[in-house]
């Protein structure tokens, strides 16, 4: 995992575009049980709102879920959208980091894929501060294997305190997205960048469907009244889709509603010309959207500037070296950083370093040289290396050239291979969407070390490549990359028997041909920029013999650690007067939330129909008991139902999450069930089938049919429920 990420990070400073799928690595928790997740504090906000504190879910780079602190009121929203709340920013963030995928369970894993319930985190918190479960959806993207054009996205509706408003979080997934790595390196031909934007448009396109959806609320009416608000957020990749998604929600609602936006760590995505001025910054308009970005975070730098891309709305930066107010900021940053996870240790200055190719061939020195003596901060490094590269690499000086380089450009190499564009593609949905990306990763890092333990190919990719690649004739550039591609695919062996597979080994005939073109093309891209590098000025004016290239790859750590949302959070929760006194709330154990004899499950899972134009809708609703024994419903309690349906026996739709009714054709003498199961916490209840005898039959006045509308399904397990529902049309008997 940790060798993905280094890679991806190196693709995506040599090779223009990234933005890192990074989660957290921890967090701070508390010992709260599975039914108490969060408190009211009898200090209302602003006077008369309640403030909630509780605890958030999401999934971390550790292959775990953790959790930490959410401070939320309905109050925030009373804030106009043009001015920034440092409340609603953090809550914001939080909402953000659930949406990642959450780390599959042995639930998940039990489903007909492991990412059915990967919304779970971010469904569970819209719960737990109000929105009915009812009145929460999630596109089918969220619970499906992402693609390379797919976008996860999960919506709520809900009726705020303030004046009669309805609150509607657009939530997009910014974390675990795999496949979609391929989406954030496509900036198409012009406007703008065509992955972000493409994403945006689904995002508006699942939000339409959402406002006419089966909701208690009627969301239609409140938007022709003027009285919502909408809270548009994402995190890294979701931030630049969020961005520009609610750049377009603030043109067609913003009028009469309200648009909330706050976007972390986002990539440029936009190119509206109409928000640009001549001297190609930001003209001011789109108060509404905030955009608070870490300067020292690589990610934050693309799409490049030089292209032609912004961020709508207004960037606020968090504090570095060259704030004056850094310094005092840092401390309270610090301090949250370690109740959120002790074993950061954030730095934001790099050691400017040099790459000694000659000295490590020669076996006299590693293959870094830092720079006595000479350190810059992460932003300014930043900056002139993002400049650089483009101008380097893509042969053109204005924005035009630059984009029509990376997305047209195909000879690299003397003849035609594939573009930089595409080759990312590639290199990127094999890297984080093969089923196997692990392996294919583990064999591209035997490679890398193949290479570099290779003294004499060092030296000689030194002497011939690194400092003259493009003076070389086609002819001999094709001879290193066939060197270099030989590596790369052939199997390697050990001295203790053991062998590696090439990375040829985990993909299809046709993809192993993409795979080709795309490594060539890379390859040549790489040592074009490393030519360009290796040719500026002398050591003393740090621009210097491979500083940008040496640089990037000595402090890749810190360089991943800048985009890590807890570090935002951190910052945010320093400028946030509501965590002041969080070290008083020390949190310890998060598993506590996963033990199962903690969680508060449904008893029944109740099923009824009626008969509609389409068919039978199915309405499946679950059940507890109460402490005097009476069925309740359970509303806000984060819960995921999940179905099947067989038709004369058969299997007719794979396991399912359930978000609306079900509509069944009433064909003459068909027979159907459903099996149904509810998951809760990450815990899959268990699947019961009712039998022939158990069945509720009702009459249909309407019709010469008797409909079967409802079924009751018991449990009689401790941990779960669930059922088989049965309808069959019969004629009735008029005798």
């Amino acid at each position: 995992m940790r060798f993905k990420k280094l890679i991806a990070l190196v693709l995506t400073a040599i090779m223009l575009l990234g933005v890192t799928p990074l989660g957290v690595l921890s967090a701070d928790v508390e010992k709260v049980s599975a039914d108490n997740r969060y408190t009211v504090h009898q200090n209302k906000y602003a006077g008369k709102y309640d403030l909630w504190e509780g605890i958030f879910t999401y999934s971390s780079t550790m292959g775990t879920d953790r959790d930490a602190v959410y401070y939320y009121s309905d109050g925030y929203f009373e804030t106009p959208p043009d001015v920034y709340n440092e409340h609603l920013s953090t809550m914001s963030l939080a909402l953000a980091m659930s949406a990642f995928n959450a780390t599959a369970t042995e639930f998940d894993l039990s489903l007909y894929n492991k990412y059915a319930n990967s919304f779970r985190n971010a469904k569970q918190l819209l719960s737990d501060i109000g929105f009915e479960d009812k009145n929460i959806r999630v596109n089918d993207s969220f619970t499906r294997q992402p693609t390379d054009d797919s976008i996860g996205v999960i919506m709520g509706a809900k009726e705020l305190s303030v004046d009669g408003y309805i609150l509607l979080p657009v939530i997009v997934r910014g974390g675990g997205y795999e496949s979609e790595w391929a989406s954030n390196v496509t900036l198409g031909e012009s406007g703008e960048a065509k992955g972000f934007s493409e994403s945006a448009s689904k995002v508006i396109s699942e939000l339409e469907k959402f406002i006419l959806s089966d909701l208690s609320l009627d969301v239609e009416k409140a938007l022709q009244d003027g009285r919502v608000k909408f809270l548009v957020c994402g995190y890294s990749r979701a931030a630049a889709v969020a961005n520009i998604t609610a750049k377009r929600l603030t043109d067609k609602y913003g009028k009469e509603n309200s648009i909330y936006a706050y976007c972390f760590e986002a990539p440029r995505g936009g190119a509206d010309s109409a928000v640009i001025n001549e001297a190609h910054t930001y003209n001011g308009q789109y108060l509404n959207i905030h955009n608070i970005i870490n300067s020292c975070d690589l990610v934050t730098y693309v799409a490049p500037e030089k292209m032609g891309f912004i961020r709508y709305g207004v960037d606020r930066f968090i504090p570095d070296m060259k704030d004056d107010t850094c310094s005092a900021k840092r401390e309270k940053m610090t301090s949250q950083l370690a109740l959120i996870n002790d074993s950061i240790v954030f730095s934001d200055t790099f050691s400017l370093a040099t790459l000694n190719y000659l000295g490590f061939a020669l076996g006299t020195s590693g293959i870094f040289m830092p720079l006595q003596n000479v350190e810059v901060t992460a932003s300014e490094w930043l900056a002139e290396f993002m400049n650089d590269l483009t101008k380097w690499t893509t042969n053109g000086e204005n924005a035009e050239a630059c984009r029509d380089f990376y997305v047209s450009n195909k000879s690299f190499c003397g003849e035609e291979y594939v573009t930089v564009e595409k080759a990312l593609q590639t290199f990127t949905k094999l890297l984080f969407g093969m089923e196997n990306s692990e392996a294919f990763a583990d064999a591209m890092m035997h490679r890398v070390k193949a290479l570099t333990e290779n003294k004499m190919l060092i030296a000689d990719f030194y002497m011939s490549v690194v400092g003259s690649w493009e003076k070389l004739e086609y002819p001999k550039q094709k001879q290193y990359l066939d060197t270099i591609w030989n590596i790369l695919t052939n199997e390697q062996q050990y001295e203790d028997g053991a062998s590696v597979p090439g990375i040829t080994d985990f993909v299809s005939e046709k993809e192993s041909v993409e795979l080709k073109n795309s490594t060539y093309t890379l390859f040549a891209f790489l040592f074009s920029f490393v030519n360009k590098d290796n040719t500026t000025a002398a050591i003393e004016n740090i621009t210097s013999t491979q500083v940008h290239l040496a640089t990037l790859l000595y402090n890749a750590g810190n360089i991943l650690q800048c985009h890590y949302p807890e570090i935002c959070m951190a910052w945010l929760r320093a400028d946030d007067s509501h965590y002041e006194k969080n070290d008083e709330l020390r949190y310890e154990d998060a598993a506590v939330l996963l033990d199962v004899d903690n969680v508060v499950i449904p008893a029944k899972i109740e099923a009824s129909g009626e008969k509609t134009a389409e068919g039978i809708s199915i309405s499946l609703v679950p059940l507890m008991n109460g402490n005097d024994g009476e069925e309740k419903k359970i509303l806000n309690s984060g819960l995921s139902l999940y179905y099947q349906i067989y038709e004369n026996g058969q299997l007719l739709k794979e396991w399912s999450l359930y978000q609306t009714p079900i509509t069944l054709d009433n064909k003459e003498g068909a027979e159907y069930s459903i099996k149904a199961f509810a998951a809760h916490f990450g815990t899959k209840t268990d699947v019961f089938e009712i039998t022939q005898e158990q069945m509720i039959i009702a009459e249909d006045e309407s019709s010469s049919t008797i409909i079967i509308i409802s079924s009751v399904i018991i449990a009689v397990l401790a941990l779960g429920v669930g059922g088989v529902i049965y309808f069959k049309k019969k004629e009735k008997n008029n005798a």
